[in-house]
C-alpha cells in the first residue's frame, strides 16, 4: 500500500511490475499490516483514518 502523493515509491513499485488494484483508508492499511494498536478508539469518526486515499498495489506471480 502506498500514498499516491509519494510518486517515487509508486513509480518504483510500478517499475518492479506492481499494479494498482484499488484504494484503501489509513485505518484499513494499519489493520491489514497488523499495526492496529496505534489506532484511536474513535478512529472511525476521523476522516484521516476513513478517507480512501491510499493505493493498493499488487504483484502477481504465475506458476508454470
Amino acid at each position: 500500500m502506498a500514498k499516491p502523493q509519494n510518486g517515487a515509491t509508486v513509480r518504483l513499485y510500478q517499475n518492479l511490475g506492481f499494479q494498482t488494484i484499488g484504494r484503501r483508508t489509513l485505518g484499513e492499511a494499519l489493520v491489514a499490516n497488523g499495526d492496529a494498536h496505534p489506532l484511536p478508539t474513535d478512529y472511525a469518526a476521523q476522516s484521516k483514518y476513513t478517507t480512501h486515499d491510499g493505493l493498493i498495489m499488487t504483484f502477481r506471480v504465475s506458476r508454470m
